[in-house]
């Protein structure tokens, strides 16, 4: 059974190598990250230290439940600094004291130094990462890294470089920037001479972390942490071992750097180049102060982080120390992204099916603000199920109704079926993606894709990136998957088969019908093997059955309005939203209805006119 195998495999020590290289490949389905990888990291909190009079601080920067930008000094209570962010990120102005940049609303960069108030950097940002000497670096639209030195009127300087995550660290004091890129190997520089002034640092990172001395750590394919110290060309990577789902570079006590990790355990770890020690606790997002000024002197593993129910916490020295609030940690959904372990679309999943008399229903299923789960029935207000869920997936049981998955505090998955409670599948799930005939799809700790029917685990082989199920031509479930090389595969009958491509994100729905957000952003479609192409530019995608049981598909603009394309051209359907949910199996529904998460994370329903919104509370 798969949770027999998860436990033999927490036994074990995760397969080392010796540099984070990308090893040779089958064309079979090998993949190298459990979750959407082609878009950019984004993170709730950021941390930083400074001086000033000799005496060292530190703070933690956050986003706040309503969205604001929050801030903790030295382990003292949040203060609001106002503001709307869908990420934000701690750098040191040219004085080396702290300021905050945060994308806005308007998806535009935005600083705040000080007590100054907010100020517009203007451009249009997928993810930022900030350092010192007052330098922020972005990821565009054109999924190019732009530098700024934060200030107004002075526009964005365009890299050149393509890149999949970003993460800002100091060398002598000075800026420099590490990105993923298109080809997973890892790149180095100040972003200073274009392209060819990155070095390429080799190796197939899943997610870095970078910090003072030319430093950057990485998650390599075997979900162990690597470190580099500034060797160039690869040559430098050192593998530390362990499994992490999230690392975080931090500063110790002697100025020198070390790295942070979730583990499987959900715990913290760090490891100072001497093996990992544990920190203990449950937390959800980690932060350590990546960047600070010359002489800063720091208790030892210090560290901030997200615990159970979205409080801040802050270890230093030995234990935790609650900093109370609430933070926002990132959601699946396409404004806020993913974590590296995180699924693509986390917070809300609709389903549709077919009731007596024929008549069709609809529903949504969503994780609330304090990670339960609750569920909208055709646009009613929510009606809470319990549980506790990391990400939720709905789909249809065995005699057609509807039952809704979820990965728990245990990483386990769970089931709720009706009125019945929820019932635990067992194994360590990763991501999950649910359909038809009480079927449910696993990524586990190995990476490969399993699948339950209401039984044991039974293990598809590969090691996805994301998965998206649906159904085939004859309404049996099947399951898609992103590969090692970014295409995308199909296992419909026990085998995968590859349909080519290059995918950042995949969503399926039923007659063998994929769509995919490729490396320029369009959406294409592949019902039987070939892909065309919708063109439009997606954040995310959902895809659907229209009134005449046609695949359809809803994705978010660079407006952040909803759109929708029923094979002849991209129709808009307006709003604010964050994350879209429309019913992808069973039956087809009149309109372009679908569900998705607004501003105030609200519930909305499309309903092929207007937005509806839910009532009964917010969305995580």
């Amino acid at each position: 059974m798969l949770r027999a195998w998860f436990l033999h495999r927490l036994g074990r020590r995760p397969r080392r190598q010796g540099r984070t290289q990308r090893t040779s490949r089958s064309r079979s389905l090998v993949t190298e990250m459990e979750s959407l990888e082609g878009r950019a990291l984004l993170t709730a909190t950021s941390a930083v230290a400074w001086t000033a009079g000799l005496v060292t601080h530190h703070a933690l920067y956050a986003i706040g439940a309503k969205d604001n930008v929050e801030v903790s000094v030295d382990g003292g209570s949040f203060t609001n600094l106002g503001g709307y962010a869908k990420q934000v990120s701690a750098g040191l102005d040219v004085f080396n004291k702290p300021e905050v940049y945060a994308i806005g609303v308007d998806n535009a960069v935005w600083v705040k130094d000080g007590s100054s108030p907010w100020v517009s950097l203007g451009g249009y940002a997928k993810e930022i990462s900030a350092t010192v000497e007052n330098t922020i670096y972005a990821i565009g639209t054109d999924d190019n890294i732009y530098l700024s030195h934060g200030s107004p009127g002075l526009g964005w300087f365009n890299t050149g470089l393509k890149a999949r995550q970003i993460s800002a660290g100091a060398d002598g004091g000075n800026p420099e920037v590490y990105a993923i890129g298109f080809d997973n190997h890892v790149y180095a520089g100040n972003g200073s001479g274009g392209p060819g002034g990155f070095a390429n640092w080799g190796g197939y990172a899943k997610q870095i972390a970078a910090t003072i001395d030319s430093t950057v750590y990485a998650i390599g394919a075997d979900n162990a942490v690597y470190k580099d110290s500034g060797s160039g060309s690869g040559s430098g990577w050192v593998s530390l071992g362990g499994y992490a789902k999230q690392i975080s570079a931090g500063i110790d006590g002697t100025f020198g750097p070390f790295v942070l990790a979730i583990g499987l355990n959900d715990g913290l770890w760090s490891n100072h180049g001497l093996g990992w020690v544990s920190l203990g606790g449950y937390v959800t997002e980690v932060s350590g102060p990546t960047i600070s000024s010359f002489g800063v002197s720091l208790p030892a593993d210090l560290a901030y982080a997200v615990g159970k129910g979205h409080g801040g916490l802050l270890h230093a020295g030995t234990s935790f120390t609650s900093l109370g609030g609430y933070i926002q940690t990132s959601s699946g959904s396409a404004s806020n992204n993913t974590n590296t372990w995180a699924p693509t679309a986390r917070d809300i999943s609709a389903v549709s099916w077919l009731g007596p008399f024929f008549l069709k229903h609809n529903a949504v299923y969503a994780i609330a603000p304090n990670d339960s789960v609750e569920v909208s029935f055709a646009g009613g207000s929510f009606t809470n199920l319990g549980g506790y869920a990391k990400q939720v997936s709905a789909g249809l049981d065995a005699t057609g109704s509807p039952e809704v998955y979820a990965i728990g505090a245990d990483n386990a998955v769970w089931v709720k079926d009706g009125s019945n409670p929820w019932v635990s599948l067992g194994g360590y799930a990763k991501e999950i993606s649910a359909t038809v005939h009480n079927s449910v799809y696993a990524i586990g700790l190995d990476d490969a894709v399993w699948v339950n029917h209401g039984g044991p685990w039974v293990s598809l082989g590969g090691y996805a990136k994301q998965i998206s199920a649906g159904a085939d031509a004859i309404g049996n479930p099947e399951v898609f998957a992103i590969g090692g090389n970014d295409a995308v595969f199909v296992n419909d009958v026990g085998a995968w088969v590859g349909l080519g491509g290059y995918a950042k994100q995949i969503s399926a729905t039923m007659d063998n019908t994929v769509y995919a957000i490729g490396s320029d952003n369009a959406v294409y479609e592949n019902s039987g093997g070939v892909w065309v192409s919708l063109g439009g530019y997606a954040k995310q995608i959902s895809a659907s059955l229209d009134a005449t049981g046609k695949a359809e598909v809803f994705a978010i603009g660079l407006n952040d309005g909803l759109w929708s394309n029923h094979g002849l051209g991209w129709v808009s359907l307006g709003g604010y939203v964050t994350e879209v949910s429309a019913p992808a199996v069973d039956v087809g529904l009149a309109g372009d209805l679908a569900y998705a998460v607004g501003l105030g994370h609200k519930g909305l329903l499309h309903n092929g006119v207007s937005f509806v919104s839910l009532g009964g509370g917010t969305i995580e």
